[in-house]
């Protein structure tokens, strides 16, 4: 039985940084032409479910991550901007409690839990690094305070991901691996007191090459099992649909909000290094890439929103998400049980710069 010091990379943790944990007004308002909004968090996300195979529980796979990123957008020009993001994890541990030695199935000719020994140790595993870095550029083509006659808030945009380090190169990074590609839409209608939303993103991972590497023997030294590996990441698509109520309002332009909201997401087959989703996995496996299967997930958050004035903001919040069972490997009849859930929390710092003048 051979581990790897593995990095896993949570996508519940890129929804909440990259899409969708902003509020109606943030995903729908640029800054003004040369003016800038910036922003600084922090998101926190727990992982748990059963491992089955064949309706057998044969394991548990736990993932406990915290994430920080810095964002901003720059107006070039009325209703155009300039993004930028930068996320990364702090730390990941990912941890196999009550996990099983994989045995060679003569009958299936493929691997098994169902037969074998308990692990001496449960494995647990972990790493951290950046996603890589964001950069694009957004639109607003209408804003309700342009035109009574059409009182929506609209904002579309288009970034692209530099490639990082992947889990499985010698780096243990969290990165899909290659370039990513985003398309975004929010749309928001504001009334006196709420503002109901919906927020749309799709993901895509272009193809990645890389060396999926394992640690063997005592001193951890890497072991390159293939070498140029070429990964289909495939993409994520991320709906939102919501509302922000206001719960206070003070005469200095302090507001508070209450958001409301309910996701839905889809993440299509992934292509990976075989054992790093799985506790243990046979040797012949380690050298062939395997695929994950497509999912669904849903969920729903609350969060608290404090405008302190038109130059700062605090937006604080959670989220529970319950996602479908899924394969985690394709080469082996193992699946996610039907209790998968995550819980996500976050804290986020506003600031804009503005000039006396300028609307918030």
């Amino acid at each position: 039985m051979r581990t790897s010091r593995l990095l896993t990379f949570p996508p519940i943790l890129l929804t909440a940084v990259l899409s969708g944990a902003a509020s109606a007004a943030d995903n729908t308002d640029l800054p003004p032409m040369l003016r800038a909004d910036v922003e600084v968090g922090y998101s926190g996300n727990y992982e748990t479910t059963s491992l089955e195979e064949d309706g057998l529980l044969v394991g548990r796979r736990n993932i406990l991550a915290h994430d920080m990123w810095f964002k901003a957008q720059v107006g070039l020009y009325h209703g155009i901007a300039l993004t930028v993001a930068l996320p990364g994890s702090i730390d990941t541990t990912i941890s196999y409690p009550s996990a099983y030695e994989m045995v060679f199935d003569p009958v299936t000719g493929t691997g098994s839990y169902r037969t074998a020994q308990p692990l001496q140790t449960d494995p647990t595993v972990g790493g951290n690094g950046l996603y890589g870095f964001w950069f694009g550029v957004a639109v607003s083509p209408t804003q309700a305070s342009w035109a009574r006659s059409l009182p929506v808030n609209t904002r579309l945009g288009f970034a692209a991901r530099t490639p990082a380090a992947t889990l499985y190169s010698d780096k243990r990074g969290v990165a899909p691996g290659g370039w990513g590609l985003r398309f975004e839409g929010d749309f928001s209608v504001p009334h006196k007191n709420a503002e109901p939303y919906m927020s749309v993103r799709l993901n895509y991972d272009l193809d990645a090459t890389t060396d999926i590497v394992y640690d063997e023997g005592p001193d951890a030294s890497g072991v390159v099992a293939i070498e140029d590996a070429d990964l289909s990441l495939g993409a994520s698509l991320f709906t939102r649909i919501g509302g922000e109520i206001i719960a206070a309002r003070s005469e200095k332009e302090a507001i508070t909000k209450v958001d409301v909201h309910m996701a839905l997401d889809y993440f299509s087959h992934s292509d990976r290094g075989s054992g790093f989703y799985l506790p243990d996995v046979l040797d012949a496996s380690r050298t062939t890439i395997v695929t994950r299967g497509d999912y669904v997930r849903i969920a729903g958050g609350v969060g608290l929103i404090q405008e302190i004035n038109r130059y700062l903001g605090i937006r604080v919040g959670t989220q529970v998400g319950y996602s479908l069972p899924h394969r985690v490997e394709n080469v082996y009849p193992v699946r996610t049980g039907p209790d998968q859930i995550d819980v996500t929390w976050y804290a986020r710092l506003v600031g804009r710069v503005r000039l006396a003048g300028d609307p918030r």
